[in-house]
C-alpha cells in the first residue's frame, strides 16, 4: 500500500497526528505494535488528567509542574553541548530526554484547543479535585484514557486511517 505519511503508535499523539493528517487530506498508515483490544500504549491506561482550572484555562502550576515532573536535569557537562549545531552533539545527549521550556509553554498553550478539538469527536469531560490535600482542579476524558483512544481511532477509521497492528 501506498501512503502520503505512516504514523508509529496508537496513544493520544500517534492518533491526533493521524486524524489531523487525514482531516488534511492525506493518506495515512497507522502502525501499532499491540493488538486492536488494547491498542493505545500508556495513553490506554491512564486516567488522563490535565491540571486544568477550566476547559479553556490551565492551572497557574501547568508548567511548572509538567517541567518538574519531566525526565530530569541534564548533566552540566552534557548541557554545554547544546549551544553547539545538532549534529555535533554526542550521542548522550541525543538520548537524553529532556524537555525543553518552550516546548513545555507551546504544550500548554495548545491545551484547551486540544480539547476543544476532543469534544467536537463527541469526547466528554469533566472537573475533579482528585485529592482532599489539593486544591488543583483536573480535566481529564470521561473514561479516561481507554476513552480517548478508542474515540480518536474510530474518528481516525472513519476518515479513512488504515491501520495495521
Amino acid at each position: 500500500m501506498n501512503y502520503d505519511v505512516i504514523v508509529v503508535g496508537c496513544g493520544a499523539g500517534g492518533l491526533a497526528a493521524a486524524v489531523t493528517l487525514a482531516e488534511a487530506g492525506a493518506k495515512v498508515g497507522l502502525l501499532e505494535r499491540a493488538t486492536k483490544d488494547i491498542r493505545g500504549g500508556n495513553t490506554r491506561f491512564t486516567e488522563a488528567f490535565l491540571r486544568m482550572n477550566s476547559e479553556t484555562e490551565i492551572s497557574d502550576d501547568f508548567e511548572d509542574r509538567l517541567a518538574k515532573n519531566s525526565v530530569g536535569t541534564i548533566d552540566p557537562a552534557l548541557l554545554q553541548s547544546t549551544i553547539r549545531p545538532y549534529d555535533q552533539w554526542p550521542p548522550q545527549l541525543k538520548a537524553w530526554g529532556f524537555t525543553d521550556p518552550e516546548l513545555i509553554s507551546a504544550f500548554a498553550e495548545g491545551v484547551p484547543k486540544a480539547i476543544a478539538w476532543l469534544k467536537g469527536f463527541k469526547l466528554n469531560f469533566f472537573e475533579t479535585s482528585p485529592f482532599l490535600t489539593q486544591v488543583t482542579k483536573r480535566m481529564a476524558p470521561s473514561g479516561g484514557g481507554e476513552a480517548l483512544v478508542e474515540t480518536l481511532a474510530a474518528v481516525a477509521e472513519e476518515k479513512g486511517v488504515t491501520f495495521h497492528y
